[in-house]
């Protein structure tokens, strides 16, 4: 399925690869900036700002949609009567993975850097709880760009072009919480489900997060795969 990272990195523009650095410093340099604000003095709150909506919108959404789009296979008519019809389909899935958990560890990775190396900070709290905690704040953030990677490929899977989707959704993932914030919190709070840590606890974890994971990423899935199969391809 054509999932070696190396390749699909080697196929991309020079201008895809220069936008997604462009969003990568972007997130370093958010990460830096939580240490100036001096209204993030806490541990708390240094994990809150990792995690909220307008922090975590541009530096993390952004490089995982443009790597995404960028690393993304497409078939061109006559490959695709020469290969399996969900060829495309299955190697675009794992590239989105694959692309989820490198952006996610990198976002926690450079917020790490920052919170203890560079800033010195030490957490005055038992090591498991904090092991359990960075491990909460890794897979939020891995769960959330899969979903909203699955909810622009049915956009790409209904007959929008890959660029058209990628800007149009990443718009409007930058602008919600900004538009919705005052007037109706609950959509914000839905479209960002998986960024609020929850309770370190079994029954935290699991049934406030894997399971509303697990459902979603099978209803994403089919959804996807509808599309795909009814949507005429072999004229793009």
């Amino acid at each position: 399925m054509r999932s070696d990272v190396m390749i699909r990195w080697q196929r991309m523009n020079r201008a895809a690869k220069l936008v997604l650095l462009t969003f990568v410093l972007l997130s370093v340099g958010t990460r830096v900036y939580q240490f100036v604000d001096p209204n993030l003095p806490t541990p708390a709150s240094s994990i809150e700002y990792f995690l909220n909506v307008n922090a975590f919108a541009a530096p993390e959404i952004s490089p995982f949609l443009i790597l995404f789009c960028a690393g993304a296979t497409r078939h061109q008519a006559f490959e695709r009567v020469r290969v399996s019809a969900h060829h495309e389909l299955g190697g675009n899935v794992i590239w989105m993975v694959q692309c989820a958990a490198a952006v996610a560890l990198f976002g926690f990775l450079s917020w790490c850097v920052v919170e203890f190396s560079l800033s010195g900070r030490t957490w005055d709290m038992p090591a498991g709880l904090i092991a359990m905690t960075f491990a909460e704040m890794l897979m939020n953030t891995f769960m959330e760009l899969v979903v909203i990677g699955l909810v622009q490929f049915m956009l790409i899977n209904a007959g929008v072009s890959w660029g058209k989707a990628m800007s149009a959704l990443l718009l409007f993932l930058l602008v919600s919480n900004w538009v919705f914030h005052n007037w109706a919190e609950i959509i914000p709070d839905t479209m960002f489900y998986f960024l609020p840590l929850v309770q370190p606890t079994f029954n935290g974890l699991v049934f406030a997060r894997l399971l509303p994971f697990a459902g979603a990423v099978v209803l994403l899935f089919m959804a996807n795969r509808f599309l795909y199969d009814h949507h005429e391809r072999l004229t793009d």
